[in-house]
């Protein structure tokens, strides 16, 4: 199993790389059910994971010149330090068994995981409307100024759902960039990995109080991860994103709905 675990790091960095996001969204499935991480941990895991294969993603893509720093200082602060409050306050405070013999804190986690993994899925499947939209509005809008209490709020919401969730939220943050901020999908996918590398080293530092932590297993999961995203970052001007989005949004969905099967009807 170890090894599988470490050949799907490889793909779902290839993904990472391709779509400027989903990285974590595998990540945790991947450390819980194939690599048998408990899910408070895994997030944990996930979170230095995550920051390393974006951190390197974000480095490569700065070269094409389509990070949007203004959604980064926004957005990205209002996430960093929604990210940081929800491991180190809200997190620990979480009751281990929320209701008697049946929710665990372990079970809500993967719970709520799966519910955004569909809406999620449902976003990528949907992906016209969010391309149309943007085509529609910005001739119009760029020249107008960024509204930049609206990606604060983002931002601070997305921040709470990562740091319980423990994923960067690239699915997430790209669609609401490109309404927020009326940037293109190619600035919103490569803005995301900024973000995304910041929310998982925030994510992480937050968590290192309480999680005992394998560090060779990390570094060599991570390195896998890293030359995945290299891979798809090399192959992504030769496939169409917008092609491989909505059939990236079914894998999701079922998965979803597997895991949330799992976790409500197989305990």
């Amino acid at each position: 199993m170890e090894i599988i675990g470490y050949i799907a790091s490889l793909l779902v960095g290839t993904l990472f790389g391709i779509l400027g996001s989903g990285g974590s969204i595998f990540t945790i499935p991947i450390l819980v059910y194939l690599l048998n991480i408990k899910p408070i941990s895994a997030t944990t895991y996930s979170f230095f994971i995550v920051f390393i294969t974006a951190f390197i993603g974000s480095l490569q893509n700065f070269k094409n010149k389509q990070t949007h720093f203004q959604s980064v200082i926004y957005f990205g602060i209002a996430s960093i330090i929604a990210v940081f409050v929800t491991r180190v306050f809200i997190l620990p405070i979480i009751p281990d068994i929320i209701i008697d013999n049946w929710l665990t804190k372990n079970t809500f986690i993967m719970i709520l995981f799966s519910v955004l993994m569909i809406f999620a899925a449902y976003a990528m499947i949907k992906k016209q409307a969010i391309v149309t939209a943007n085509k529609q509005t910005t001739a119009t809008i760029n020249k107008e100024k960024i509204r930049n209490q609206t990606l604060i709020l983002y931002g601070t919401v997305l921040g709470v759902i990562s740091g319980i969730i423990g994923v960067g939220g690239g699915f997430l943050i790209i669609p609401l960039l490109v309404y927020a901020a009326h940037i293109t999908m190619q600035q919103a996918a490569s803005t995301s990995l900024v973000i995304i590398s910041l929310n998982a080293a925030i994510g992480f530092i937050g968590s290192l109080q309480n999680t005992q932590l394998n560090w060779k297993f990390l570094m060599l999961y991570s390195t896998f991860s890293v030359i995945g995203i290299l891979i798809g970052l090399k192959i992504v001007s030769k496939i169409s994103s917008a092609q491989l989005k909505p059939i990236f949004g079914w894998m999701i969905l079922i998965m979803g709905i597997v895991i949330l099967t799992k976790e409500l009807l197989l305990k």
